[in-house]
């Protein structure tokens, strides 16, 4: 992977360059095999993720984040393509950021719902975006796709958890 330089300048180009720096040494400490797109691709989730009004919803309840299975029950109720590739974009992107940084909560004993959960619709997510649009980030979507645990665990990593969030589980076994 090569090193590209990250903005140095304003709020959301501090965040990507500190995200850049945080996500290329997990990737490098654990032996991740990633494009530079799909770095910027992360570096680019967790900086904009770094704004609550662009991770949760604005409902007649309050803020929320809406359900996984909400963004997927969506994604095929949608009328057009895009709208569908937006939402499958989002259920990933959410899936990767709350698995990654928020995996702690989600192996509780009395949560109903666990990582696997998410692991399996963001692989789900990003994969039927991989193979079904032809874009730029088709790329970027399969390395997703193929590899969501390993970027879970560098999500973890940057997120300054030890260890991998998946018992039993390191970046070693997928090489």
């Amino acid at each position: 992977m090569s090193q590209h330089s990250a903005p140095t300048t304003g709020t959301t180009e501090n965040l990507h360059s500190f995200f850049h720096r945080r996500i290329t040494m997990a990737i490098d400490h654990q032996n991740v095999d990633t494009s530079d797109a799909t770095v910027w691709y992360l570096c680019h989730l967790l900086a904009d993720y770094a704004r609550s009004e662009r991770l949760f919803d604005f409902t007649e309840h309050g803020i929320a984040l809406r359900p996984l299975a909400e963004l997927y029950a969506g994604s095929v109720a949608a009328s057009s393509r895009a709208e569908r590739d937006l939402l499958l974009q989002r259920l990933g992107d959410v899936a990767l950021f709350v698995a990654g940084l928020f995996s702690g909560l989600l192996d509780h004993p009395r949560r109903p719902i666990g990582i696997d959960y998410y692991i399996g619709m963001g692989e789900s997510a990003y994969s039927s975006l991989a193979y079904r649009q032809q874009t730029a980030r088709n790329e970027v979507f399969a390395e997703l796709a193929d590899q969501f645990p390993l970027f879970v665990a560098v999500l973890n990593e940057v997120g300054g958890h030890k260890g991998s969030p998946l018992p039993g589980f390191s970046a070693g076994h997928l090489h």
